[in-house]
């Protein structure tokens, strides 16, 4: 069996499903945060993921690190509190490894 591998266009595809998944979890996400925090982990990770398909939907990417690094800096920059610095350093830390 051959090796089978993923084309930069198809691993950009996946991050815009994903991200219009987190999008669409924003009042789950809500509700979890507000059983064991202050309730806004849904907001900010819809802001990021709204920030991350504005920074992925229409462009071209020369390489696989450019798409992580995108996705790492939209969540970085708009997510806010810990889980802007958690999620945004995931994919820069991809992104620089690669």
């Amino acid at each position: 069996m051959g090796k089978s591998q993923l084309r930069l266009q198809e691993v950009q595809e996946m991050m815009i499903y994903v991200s219009h998944k987190m999008v669409a979890s924003k009042d789950q996400l809500t509700q979890a945060d507000k059983a064991i925090g202050d309730g806004d982990h849904g907001v900010g990770m819809a802001r990021g993921f709204e920030a991350v398909l504005k920074k992925l939907e229409g462009q071209e990417f020369a390489a696989l690190d450019q798409i992580f690094n995108a996705v790492g800096m939209a969540l970085m920059t708009s997510v806010g509190g810990a889980a802007g610095a958690v999620f945004g350093t995931l994919f820069r830390g991809a992104a620089k490894n690669l």
